[in-house]
């Protein structure tokens, strides 16, 4: 479910004004880092809080907004100097920094 735009625009001040451990938390929620009982409790407020809600709709969406922007600078050509240097060093060159 999309938040509306005044809850989106809520969400962006809470990210803005998010305490650094509320931030951390809900990044390791995102990526499956915490522990099971852990995500439970972070599964219960979230659930409870149109906020925090919205703030993890924000958090996602910027996460696959970087994912986007990193996959495409992996797929650009290595510059022909970093090639080079690579192969004075004896290295194997790629093409791209993608494997």
């Amino acid at each position: 479910m999309q938040p509306d735009d005044e809850t989106k625009r809520d969400a962006e001040a809470a990210v803005e004004n998010m305490a650094a451990p509320l931030a951390q938390i809900l990044t390791a929620y995102l990526d499956g880092e915490l522990s099971e009982p852990a995500r439970q409790a972070m599964d219960t407020r979230i659930a409870a809080s149109s906020a925090l809600q919205a703030v993890l709709c924000e958090l996602e969406a910027g996460r696959a907004l970087g994912g986007q922007l990193f996959d495409a600078l992996l797929a650009e050509p290595l510059p022909k100097r970093l090639r080079d240097a690579a192969r004075r060093a004896g290295g194997r060159v790629r093409t791209s920094a993608k494997r």
